[in-house]
């Protein structure tokens, strides 16, 4: 599937409330950003993109000898959004693209795979992963969505064009709802994304959608799972 779906792997966050850098911490002896890139790489998505942005030069080095291609976002203390726009502009040619993030081990790469197979049965906007009635990551979007992406803001990603109800769970099977511009930027000059093109949905294992925010995330056990 060379070309059609890029994966763009989200490791320049700064990880305040990690404490340290997680692109680098060990996580069943391999540095957290190689196991996800490895894991990205197994998959039927290709070219995969790794964003870097702080301790860029370490993380660098932890991806030493794997076929992806690094993107340098200056800019990741403003946000997330940040190294979206970075993965767009270095994933322009893709079909449609697979933001993983970078704090996601337990994540199957069966499930990267479905997700891309729903994505290629319906093209729909894009895929989204349900983890106990609550909507997660990685969200594979189409192109058609791309510029929605680029005008984002701040730290929440793609999650600012998921429409949801108050508790997380999906209102409906559509996207953009909450679309902001950035400023000084208008709309497409045509109806938001969420009248345009519906979304799909996956269930996905809740265990798989455990990500490592906090170091109290990190399970005892990690070592076993990785």
């Amino acid at each position: 599937m060379s070309g059609r779906v890029a994966v763009v792997l989200l490791a320049a966050g700064a990880s305040r409330r990690f404490g340290s850098p997680k692109q680098l911490f060990s996580f069943g002896g391999r540095p957290l950003v190689r196991l996800m890139a490895e894991k990205a790489l197994a998959s039927r998505a290709s070219p995969v993109y790794v964003v870097l942005g702080a301790c860029r030069d370490e993380v660098a080095a932890a991806l030493e000898g794997l076929p992806v291609r690094t993107v340098y976002n200056p800019d990741f203390e403003d946000g997330q959004s940040t190294s979206v726009r970075r993965g767009l502009e270095a994933a322009a040619g893709a079909e449609a693209i697979l933001f993983l993030p970078v704090d996601m081990p337990f994540l199957q790469v069966e499930t990267l795979d479905q997700i891309i197979a729903a994505w290629e049965a319906d093209r729909p906007v894009a895929v989204v992963p349900v983890y106990a009635g609550q909507r997660g990551a990685p969200v594979l979007w189409d192109r058609r969505c791309f510029p929605d992406l680029a005008r984002l803001e701040g730290d929440q990603g793609g999650r600012q064009l998921l429409s949801e109800n108050g508790n997380g769970a999906p209102k409906e099977n559509r996207v953009g709802a909450g679309l902001r511009a950035r400023p000084g930027e208008g709309g497409h000059g045509g109806p938001p994304l969420h009248e345009r093109w519906p979304l799909v949905e996956i269930a996905v294992d809740p265990q798989e959608g455990r990500d490592l925010d906090r170091p109290e995330d990190v399970p005892d056990s990690f070592a076993e799972r990785a």
